[in-house]
């Protein structure tokens, strides 16, 4: 979606160029995994995702996470968004999906970035899973 009023202002309505929810250019996204030839297309659904060259990342980070120790400093109140991932995802997820948010989203290094300022919902999600941001997210529904 667009500001409408935006396009007001800035004059430049009949220059936008839309494209619907329902076209495959909405529905396909790409991503490029360090260490690989070309973009990789970001899987759709469960099974895409255990035939795509991402589940070697993604399924290790995310079926892990639950699993692994809560490991947040005490005492801490806020930290950057690489920090907070790469303590509860690794490494090799952050610097592919969390990269690829920072600069696609943020357009910035995710150590400029706050986890509680952009993604509260992980903060809190960590701390209602007892440490596991899965666990939090799962309790939360």
């Amino acid at each position: 979606m667009y500001n409408h009023g935006l396009d007001q202002s800035l004059k430049v309505k009949s220059s936008l160029v839309l494209t619907p929810k329902m076209s495959a250019a909405a529905k396909n996204h790409f991503l490029h995994i360090p260490g690989t030839p070309g973009l990789q297309m970001i899987p759709s659904s469960m099974t895409s995702l255990f035939s795509s060259l991402l589940a070697q990342i993604t399924v290790p980070a995310i079926f892990c996470e639950p699993f692994c120790r809560a490991n947040r400093p005490s005492g801490i109140t806020d930290e950057s968004l690489d920090s907070f991932m790469t303590r509860r995802f690794g490494e090799p997820f952050v610097r592919t999906f969390g990269s690829a948010m920072g600069h696609g989203i943020y357009a910035t290094d995710l150590r400029n970035l706050s986890i509680k300022a952009v993604f509260p919902s992980m903060w809190g999600a960590e701390e209602n899973g007892g440490g596991s941001v899965v666990w939090g997210l799962l309790e939360r529904r």
